[in-house]
């Protein structure tokens, strides 16, 4: 029908013009198409639903996450949903959101009808947890020395659990006292505290304690030392000792340096003790200007070692002064000793001496000495005892008699007739020792002192 007019029973849900109807707020209005003549008005309504627009609204809520943590994000929009643009870095539901790795995502909240769409949205930050890396470095200290622990991490601290045993500063560990340490390196960040830990061992010093034993050692004698602290190697600064263990022997005279020295992964220490090696004395050589003397006649011997005494085998054959004089007594032969001791033992040269019988020491005798040019030779001496005297010119026989150290005849040859210089002997029967060779000849008689081996 034409001619009427449109209207609206609530504007303030929609208006109406010339049929034409907009929308104000959701609701239902009635719309009414009105006509009138002479005879009166007739109306026609209409129902008309306005649907509101989709309104995401405004979301609020941290603007940061950790990894692995969540937060919760809330919006004055209604009907929608939420949703992540990066669900490698965070995920969203119902407005709760997970952090996934470091880094920005968007989160949207999105509200869809038959009239459009509404996004809100807003930045996330994923943080990412702290780590403290790996520890690398040793695994032990010594007292007093040091060791440096690195990070894989960087921006950490350090500290230790026990700083009587072990400090660390920027990484650098002391050792104080032997035990065990934990090294902590701590990284921290909005996401909290990550540490590595490390245990470092704290060794002690090595020390050698002390070492106790004699302070002087005789040559060829054993002394054991002993040791405060187990485990320790002996040595000696010079071969004047030789070494078994602790027990220690004396070689040869001089002063020596003990050393005991203990040993650990820290270094080593030492403890000493000085040795004096003492040899038993030596009594030098007899010097005398015969070999023998006649009845209360007396020859003086000497020795370049001081120290030491004088004796006589048989002082009643000679005897011998304090001063080395020796006075015959009777006849036969005695053995004279120069003895020298010290703390270590004594040891004597020996000098023989033969006190002729009466009536045989005319002046012409001629006596035979080690030292003198001699009137007779005998060779090889020492020998085993086969040797050639070899003596002057002669006539007639030669008596020729071996005499041991007591003056009795142990060997006797008689030349006759025996014109040569030289004479062999054959002696090799006899012990081994000292003997006096004694060859008469024209008259004289004269000795030499040999020794059969």
């Amino acid at each position: 029908a034409t001619g009427g007019s449109w209207s609206s029973t609530n504007t303030s849900i929609a208006t109406v013009t010339g049929g034409v109807i907009t929308g104000v707020a959701a609701g239902i209005d009635t719309i009414v198409y009105t006509i009138s003549n002479a005879c009166g008005t007739a109306s026609s309504m209409s129902a008309i639903s306005v649907i509101a627009l989709p309104f995401a609204g405004t979301i609020s809520g941290a603007s940061s996450v950790c990894a692995g943590s969540i937060i919760t994000l809330s919006t004055t929009g209604s009907g929608g949903s939420w949703s992540s643009t990066s669900t490698s870095l965070a995920t969203v539901s119902g407005g709760v959101v997970t952090g996934v790795a470091a880094g920005v995502d968007t989160i949207k909240y999105i509200a869809t009808n038959s009239c459009g769409v509404s996004v809100a949205s807003t930045v996330i930050r994923v943080n990412p947890l702290p780590s403290a890396g790996s520890i690398s470095g040793g695994t032990a200290v010594c007292i007093g020395s040091t060791i440096t622990l690195t990070s894989s991490a960087s921006g950490g601290t350090w500290t230790s659990s026990s700083p009587t045993i072990a400090t660390v500063s920027g990484g650098v560990v002391s050792g104080l006292a032997t035990g065990t340490a934990i090294i902590t390196y701590s990284v921290t960040n909005i996401c909290g505290t990550a540490t590595a830990l490390s245990a470092i061992t704290v060794n002690p010093l090595p020390t050698a304690g002390s070492v106790t034993g004699v302070s002087s050692l005789c040559v060829g004698t054993t002394a054991t030392f002993s040791a405060t602290v187990s485990g320790g190697a002996w040595s000696a600064s010079s071969a004047i000792v030789s070494l078994s263990g602790a027990d220690v022997t004396g070689v040869s005279a001089g002063t020596t340096t003990l050393y005991y020295v203990v040993s650990n992964s820290c270094g080593a220490d030492t403890a000493t003790a000085t040795i004096i090696v003492i040899a038993a004395p030596s009594p030098g050589v007899i010097i005398s200007s015969k070999d023998s003397i006649c009845l209360g006649d007396t020859v003086s011997m000497t020795n370049a070692t001081t120290g030491g005494t004088w004796s006589s085998s048989n002082a009643g054959i000679a005897s011998i002064s304090t001063s080395g004089l020796v006075s015959a007594v009777t006849s036969g032969t005695v053995i004279i000793s120069y003895t020298v001791s010290n703390t270590c033992g004594a040891n004597s040269a020996t000098h023989s001496i033969y006190v002729r019988p009466a009536g045989n020491c005319p002046d012409e005798i001629k006596i035979i000495s080690g030292i003198a040019t001699l009137d007779i030779s005998v060779y090889p001496n020492p020998g085993n005892g086969s040797f050639i005297i070899e003596f002057p010119e002669h006539q007639g026989e030669v008596t020729i008699s071996i005499t041991n150290v007591e003056g009795k005849i142990v060997h006797q040859l008689i030349a006759k007739n025996q014109h040569e210089l030289k004479v062999p002997v054959d002696a090799s029967n006899l012990a081994s020792g000292m003997y006096f060779v004694q060859v008469e000849l024209n008259g004289v008689i004269y000795r030499k002192k040999i020794v059969i081996m």
